[in-house]
């Protein structure tokens, strides 16, 4: 009787386990949720690609979106520039690749990446998960089979009935004020809606890695772009994330994980641009979240960078098809 049901169970299980995959594939969607982040890279896209000439690309999550001003750097170096940041939760990897869509050989790719994306192990996080499964397929099928079972066997029951009844709301921007929107961009790409500090936001240090010293994916992914870049005439830099200034950053284990990161692009040949310590600033700077600065900071954090890069530019002579 044992066996039998044994026998019997193992179809049954494998048409459970199909029906999920099924499911989870053809019917999983959030368009609410990822409506701006779409919207967004439509916008940043669409500017990117408008350009016939060689520009500067800045890209990661919303540490760039919100605190470089691409805008003041295409006008102090006459060089056309774009932020393609949006969120750091689509991770180092998707990020990536979107950027690749809109790089052309003699152009400057700068990637000052959140931690969480020079930490990141590569597991399924719930917007990149969400953004690829909605808006971007064709990346979802060329990805090794074991992320897609990832993407897949990370959403519950419940997330699919959530994602079908919210499938059914109309589709519109949030109103200014009222959740992240692309109505706030400016033509370069840049936030625009961060006047002031909201309080209450957390100021803890960014989780390390354990040990802190590994090659973690998120780095790997950067390793072979860089590669990417040098194969396609791109000049990369990176560079090192807006966040608060918090005591610990200046004490150990964060000193020798941020001299690990140093050591680590120089060992892989990866122009870097400044220290961590650099873009540190005061809370006072920020606007709603720790890596999200105001107005104010995010010129602060501009004019400061502007003087790095031209520095780079002035000593790797740079594209001078870009500067002439």
């Amino acid at each position: 009787t044992n066996k039998k049901f044994i026998f019997l169970s193992i179809p049954f299980l494998a048409v459970v386990f199909s029906f999920f995959i099924i499911l989870n594939l053809y019917f999983y969607k959030v368009p609410f949720r990822t409506l701006w982040i779409n919207n967004s890279f439509i916008k940043k896209d669409n500017y990117a690609k408008s350009i016939k000439e060689n520009k500067i690309v800045f890209t990661s999550g919303s540490n760039t979106l919100y605190g470089m001003e691409t805008n003041i750097i295409e006008k102090e170096l006459n060089i056309p520039t774009v932020n393609m940041a949006i969120h750091a939760g689509l991770k180092t990897e998707y990020i990536l690749h979107r950027a690749k869509n809109i790089l052309i050989s003699g152009d400057i790719v700068i990637l000052p990446m959140e931690y969480q994306n020079f930490t990141w192990d590569g597991k399924v996080e719930e917007t990149y998960r969400d953004y690829v499964l909605t808006h971007d397929k064709e990346y979802f099928k060329n990805m090794p089979l074991k992320e897609q079972f990832g993407f897949i066997f990370s959403i519950t029951p419940y997330g699919l009935i959530k994602s079908m009844i919210e499938q059914k709301r109309t589709l519109k921007d949030a109103e200014i004020g009222k959740g992240y929107t692309v109505l706030t961009l400016n033509k370069n790409g840049d936030e625009t809606y961060k006047e002031g500090t909201k309080i209450g936001f957390k100021t803890i240090p960014f989780e390390l890695p354990n040990p802190y010293n590994i090659e973690t994916y998120g780095l790997l992914k950067i390793k072979e772009f860089s590669k990417w870049c040098e194969d396609n005439n791109i000049k990369l830099f990176v560079t090192f994330p807006n966040t608060v200034n918090l005591k610990a950053y200046y004490e150990e284990p964060y000193t020798n994980y941020f001299n690990f990161l140093l050591e680590y692009f120089e060992k892989n040949n990866i122009k870097v641009i400044g220290k961590p310590t650099d873009s540190l600033y005061p809370i006072e700077y920020f606007y709603d979240t720790n890596y999200h600065m105001n107005s104010y900071g995010a010129k602060v954090r501009t004019f400061s960078f502007l003087e790095k890069l031209k520095q780079q530019i002035n000593e790797y002579d740079l594209n001078k098809s870009i500067l002439d």
